[in-house]
């Protein structure tokens, strides 16, 4: 009998949303949140032109990539490591710095994929509270034990789409001791109002924080996935280590570097995606919703009750609407929506009044 290692028997598989809906009907789909609009016409060129190239194995370093980044953001260079996307990130640091024994901290409604690393790495992983959904930086220091490794944060949150101050990160840096490694996951930063938003990179230099990011929401690449972090040099040369070599392929460093590049592009879609997320906010409390306040290309809306939730994620699949089930966060009572166009969200919106109507 084949016998894996001990503590994987008892985990389940990274838990991605249903995505069917009513019987041959294509959905809409807003359960993942994906950028509605297409990538960057120069990001898509370059992804054609460089497969033309593929029977070549791909830059290990993402040089070009890296360098682009660099431009972008005023960072340094070998700081940077690329991987498939900011997931194959987390996994690298679970794997370079947890162990059976060790200890991972996060929030209450963090970012799954932050639980599911490091229990495969063999982990324990501490909640901290998170009252009225936003991270508590107090909570999380509290959580930290002699043996915890690394503290995990999105921010913005997902689900939540919370969004902590650059302030409240210092604070929690602050009151952590040295030995533990905090890693800001901005996923959806660029989603942030830009008057809500200052960089965190010059943590970085300052050592035992890293920060994250990626390019499959706002630069709209999430199938080519790529994704990259700012390291101390020390993290980034044991990631290096670990990490599979030739992993981000020609195509997605090309598309990536082109991306990077166009932050004219970026700018419209903020902009655009912004009013949508205010627009949809205002409808849905103007149908008797409280969705909480986002700075991402989501909207975490609540119901009165479970049964109320499943209800209407059912009328929403009905009208061939695809949104995420919170089960798997412990809110039962909550739906994510992704953001689409205003043409969507407007569907999405008609549907939920219909449902209400039956109510």
């Amino acid at each position: 009998m084949l016998r894996p290692r001990t503590h994987l028997r008892h985990l389940t598989p990274y838990e991605l949303p249903a995505r069917s809906a009513k019987s041959g009907v294509e959905p809409l789909q807003l359960a993942q949140n994906e950028n509605y609009a297409a990538a960057s016409e120069h990001a898509i060129f370059a992804a054609r032109e460089a497969c033309a190239e593929s029977s070549r194995y791909p830059d290990p370093d993402a040089t070009g990539l890296r360098s682009a980044i660099a431009d972008l953001h005023g960072l340094q260079s070998e700081k940077i490591v690329c991987a498939r996307g900011a997931m194959e990130l987390i996994s690298l640091l679970a794997a370079g710095y947890l162990e059976p024994g060790s200890d991972v901290v996060t929030s209450e409604f963090g970012y799954m994929y932050f639980r599911s690393a490091a229990e495969l790495a063999g982990a324990r992983v501490i909640e901290a509270p998170e009252p009225g959904f936003i991270v508590d930086s107090a909570a999380i220091a509290r959580s930290v034990t002699d043996s915890t490794r690394l503290v995990f944060l999105a921010n913005p949150g997902n689900p939540t789409g919370s969004f902590l101050p650059k302030s409240a990160l210092a604070e929690l840096r602050r009151l952590l001791p040295d030995s533990v490694v905090l890693v800001i996951d901005e996923a959806y930063a660029e989603f942030v109002e830009p008057n809500h938003y200052r960089s965190c990179f010059d943590m970085v230099e300052e050592g035992a924080t890293v920060v994250l990011r990626t390019f499959s929401k706002i630069y709209g690449l999430a199938g080519l996935r790529v994704g990259w972090g700012y390291f101390p040099l020390e993290i980034a040369s044991l990631l290096r280590v670990v990490q599979q070599p030739n992993g981000v392929t020609g195509p997605s460093q090309a598309a990536a570097t082109a991306a990077i590049r166009d932050q004219r592009h970026v700018d419209e879609l903020r902009a655009r995606t912004i009013t949508i997320r205010n627009d949809f906010a205002r409808s849905l409390r103007a149908l008797g919703f409280n969705p909480l306040p986002s700075e991402g290309n989501f909207v975490l809306v609540g119901f009165d009750s479970p049964s109320a939730t499943a209800s209407a994620d059912a009328h929403l699949r009905t009208d061939a609407i695809v949104v995420r089930g919170m089960n798997g966060y412990r809110l039962p009572e909550c739906l994510r929506i992704t953001l689409g166009t205003e043409e969507q969200m407007q569907r999405v919106v008609c549907s939920l009044e219909r449902w209400v109507e039956t109510q």
